[in-house]
């Protein structure tokens, strides 16, 4: 209890800095109106089309002055002759040149994750992909420079008062010293990305967003085709005919595949084997995650060795829950089975439903909250509408200071649907704030802090 009042009090101090129903500097076009019908996001407020040709203009300028930062700056971090000043002078230019790089990049992925059949988008962002990683081997002797600084100009200079504002992303870029390569090498690892990690990752994006599923559900006078996001959600089902069938359909399915997701995975891992830990000297592997989030390896070992020691709280739960369903071959399809018929999970809500449900928990709390969620909807900044070439799931996505995120779910209109607009809510009210009060490089949040807003609104 002590834990849960500690966080409201200080997501209640955050949201001090909101009030009222206007986004304090942040552009609100329209005020959509909630209704039943599954809304596409607006993202008129950054460009008016992928086909606008403002986002490859602003990616070439972003991209000049990427060239111009490398110019007038490579080597003078290594002389260690940059006063404070100057330094902060840097640090703010190299902010800008990601600020303006991002929000083209933002949005051209954000409206392929929407339409991932359009191969003019998929194109496009290939291009996007491209620029951005030129700007990237352009900008990457700065950090590596500033995080190979001797101890003495780290005192004397780094730390300097004037500095403050960029206090946490000079720490951070501290605590990556020990793994940074040569900058050619770096530079060399920007270049090979592009086909890498990245793209196995976009590859598995798009393959998985061409999966149909013949199928019939409880609903269904017949056999029709249903999209990943519809057959996952029948593995909840009251009925554990249509649970287990569902299930079997779509192990079917990427049981068929295994080959390609064997494959996707072996080379992701292969590339971290070879660079991250043959390169860099990550030890262990999964330190290249930790030290992205901020966290220590001692502390995600000890959190790993208590779940370990509790396993056989999960065990008696699972034997529990079987008995009470009366069910003696449990299985993996009946891990999410409802425990009666008559259920709250069983409701299908509208999404205005989900909405005024919503709305109503975070204007208890407390009202400036309830009113920075409410922009979120408001403003047309959520895509929940199913599509056979949606990508999956649920995500909100920023884009830097100044300009109000979005969110992307599949609305189905089940309890778990709202409870993920609860979810990404969380997030969105945390990128809300944050987009106001700082600038690029304060953003960057680690993944125990960004999951921490998310999962208090789901408690809410």
């Amino acid at each position: 209890m002590i834990k849960t009042a500690a966080i409201m009090v200080l997501l209640i101090s955050a949201t001090n800095i909101y009030a009222g129903d206007t986004m304090k500097g942040l552009t609100c076009l329209k005020k959509a109106k909630i209704s039943n019908q599954l809304p596409e996001w607006d993202l008129s407020f950054l460009y008016s089309s992928y086909k606008d040709k403002n986002i490859f203009g602003d990616l070439k300028k972003a991209e000049a002055l990427s060239e111009s930062f490398r110019k007038s700056y490579k080597g003078k971090i290594d002389d260690e002759k940059l006063s404070p000043a100057q330094v902060l002078t840097a640090i703010k230019e190299y902010e800008s040149i990601w600020q303006k790089a991002i929000v083209p990049m933002g949005y051209l992925s954000n409206t392929y994750n929407v339409n991932l059949d359009n191969e003019q988008l998929k194109a496009l962002n290939g291009k996007a992909e491209l620029s951005l990683a030129r700007i990237g081997k352009n900008l990457s002797f700065f950090e590596n420079s500033l995080a190979r600084t001797s101890d003495s100009y780290k005192k004397k200079v780094l730390s300097a008062k004037v500095l403050d504002p960029y206090r946490n992303f000079i720490n951070k870029l501290n605590s990556k010293k020990q793994y940074l390569l040569s900058n050619e090498l770096e530079e060399l690892i920007i270049d090979k990305d592009i086909n890498g990690s990245s793209a196995w990752s976009n590859f598995r994006k798009m393959f998985e967003s061409k999966y149909s599923f013949t199928f019939k559900g409880p609903e269904d006078k017949k056999e029709r085709s249903y999209t990943l996001t519809e057959l996952v959600n029948l593995v909840e089902h009251k009925d554990r005919d249509v649970r287990q069938k569902a299930a079997e359909t779509y192990l079917k399915r990427f049981n068929q595949d295994s080959y390609v997701y064997a494959h996707v995975y072996n080379s992701i891992i292969q590339d971290m084997l070879l660079i991250e830990k043959g390169r860099r000297g990550y030890y262990p592997l999964i330190a290249v995650r930790n030290k992205s989030s901020q966290l220590d390896n001692k502390v995600v070992e000890a959190m790993h060795r208590s779940v370990e020691r509790h396993f056989k709280l999960a065990q008696r739960y699972w034997q529990l829950k079987a008995k009470i369903l009366g069910i003696k071959d449990f299985n993996n399809a009946d891990v999410y089975a409802p425990y009666s018929s008559d259920r709250i999970e069983d409701k299908k809500y509208t999404y205005s439903e989900a909405m005024e449900m919503l709305q109503g928990t975070f204007d208890a709390f407390y009202e400036p909250f309830g009113s920075a969620f409410k922009n979120m909807y408001s403003c047309g900044l959520v895509h929940a509408k199913l599509s056979p070439n949606k990508r999956g799931g649920a995500y909100c996505d920023s884009f830097g200071h100044g300009i109000a995120p979005i969110v992307l779910i599949n609305y189905q209109g089940n309890i778990e649907d709202i409870s993920t607009i609860a979810h990404e809510g969380g997030h969105w009210i945390h990128f809300f704030l944050i987009a106001e009060e700082q600038t690029l490089l304060n953003s960057d949040v680690p993944m125990a802090t960004a999951e921490t807003a998310s999962v208090f609104n789901e408690m809410l």
